[in-house]
């Protein structure tokens, strides 16, 4: 028997906005639309979305896409030009890869992450001590760079 993922689908309060979320972000491309669902593809993998309440809740419950190194900064480029809430990692074992998490419009949490499965098992075979805490200063100050552009030029839109 051969089985694999058929689809994923996302509950969501705006299907524009969200289309637009997976467009940005994952290059989705939209293949079906009415006014109750979008069907995209990432990859070959179909995402549906289907309209109804957001999700009332956070947790950590989330899907991760796997993104090269040298994308990781304009990912995070990204994520805070559209205003997404970035939740803090966890702690990681030494060439674990990096992740951004990252929640959508409707409290769903995604995570862009620049390490394989098999990289991820070969850092769990080091020493338990080695461990390497969740540092977010690199995505705190890409953040705090984006927030004080965006004041300035918020700002120089009031002197006009």
């Amino acid at each position: 028997m051969s089985i694999k993922i058929s689809h994923i689908t996302f509950v969501v309060k705006d299907l524009e906005l969200s289309a637009t979320f997976f467009e940005r972000i994952f290059k989705a491309k939209v293949v079906y639309s009415s006014l109750s669902a979008k069907y995209m593809t990432v990859n070959n993998v179909w995402i549906a979305l289907n309209k109804g309440d957001s999700l009332s809740e956070r947790s950590y419950n989330h899907i991760a896409f796997q993104i090269q190194d040298s994308e990781f900064s304009n990912y995070l480029n990204i994520i805070n030009e559209m205003g997404l809430d970035i939740k803090s990692g966890r702690p990681r074992s030494i060439g674990e890869g990096q992740s951004i998490y990252f929640y959508d419009y409707d409290n769903h949490l995604f995570e862009l992450h620049t390490g394989t499965l098999n990289e991820r098992i070969d850092s769990y075979q080091l020493p338990d001590d080695v461990v390497v805490p969740a540092d977010l200063t690199a995505i705190e100050e890409s953040q705090n760079d984006y927030e004080r552009s965006e004041a300035v030029s918020h700002s120089d839109i009031n002197k006009v």
